[in-house]
């Protein structure tokens, strides 16, 4: 329960207590490793970010076995919420700069360590909240110092949460281009899918010309990898080129067109249609 992989014996829950008791113990180790937020930015070793990973994912592991009781609030903690989310963002960026990004390169300790994700998607957050938010903020009429309180507000969501961390810079190009120009909060999400219409197809031709694709076969493997949820074999996504590779090339460049596949789905459609 409360993905505690360790957990499996476990039948009975303890007093709060107790978990409050673990997870100072978890914070102490995490704190060893990286003493304030910001000292992830330093890290010059593989070695580094793997002890701070397992750290931070058992701060995780029991936090969520926390969260289980009614009577939690993080005043019982040695962390603030703003700390814990604040480490959360740096386990997020060490995540997205381990996701294979094809070709062979070098192997990597991080390569097989299990980020348990899972621990962090506990709340429903997808595009159509953030843009329920951009929606009230339009309305609100803030301005100045307030407004910009609360747009820092919704770039902290999107940097804490991992569906939607992909999607963030091109969000935020919304919320600083396009928002500033919708007078109605009605209009938010029409105005979005525009907006994101114009990203995805761009992003589509960029793709398209970089690799040399025939952009209807393109546009199937889309879809296909859409119905089926399986990834693309290396033999397929080969069929795709307008120009056929060197031998010697097939496997770089078929892996490298199977995460564009993977990381254009993830940006532009994950979490966006309804």
């Amino acid at each position: 329960m409360f993905s505690n992989k360790e957990a499996i014996q476990e039948i009975i829950i303890h007093p709060i207590e107790d978990y409050i008791e673990l997870f100072n113990a978890a914070l102490d180790t995490l704190k060893i490793v990286a003493p304030e937020i910001d000292s992830v930015n330093s890290y010059q070793t593989e070695q580094e970010k793997f002890e701070f990973i397992t750290a931070f994912r058992e701060v995780m592991r029991v936090l969520n076995v926390l969260k289980s009781f009614a009577d939690f609030n993080f005043n019982k903690l040695e962390m603030t919420e703003y700390e814990f989310d604040g480490y959360k963002s740096k386990y997020l960026d060490i995540w997205k700069e381990t996701r294979p990004q094809g070709g062979e390169g070098r192997v990597s300790i991080l390569d097989d360590v299990d980020f348990e994700l899972e621990l962090i998607h506990r709340d429903e957050i997808n595009v159509s909240y953030i843009l329920s938010l951009l929606a009230n903020l339009t309305n609100s009429n803030l301005k100045g110092d307030k407004l910009e309180k609360k747009k820092k507000e919704i770039r902290d969501i999107l940097s804490g949460d991992a569906k939607l961390r992909s999607k963030k810079e091109l969000i935020e190009k919304f919320i600083e281009e396009n928002l500033p120009h919708i007078s109605d909060g009605d209009n938010v999400n029409e105005e979005f899918e525009k907006y994101w219409n114009k990203e995805k197809n761009s992003a589509f031709e960029k793709i398209a010309t970089e690799e040399s694709l025939n952009k209807d076969r393109f546009r199937d493997a889309i879809d296909d990898f859409l119905f089926t949820s399986k990834t693309p074999k290396i033999s397929d996504t080969l069929k795709l080129l307008e120009i056929k590779p060197k031998l010697t090339e097939r496997n770089n460049i078929g892996r490298r067109i199977i995460q564009k596949v993977q990381d254009f789905v993830d940006v532009f459609i994950d979490g966006v249609a309804s």
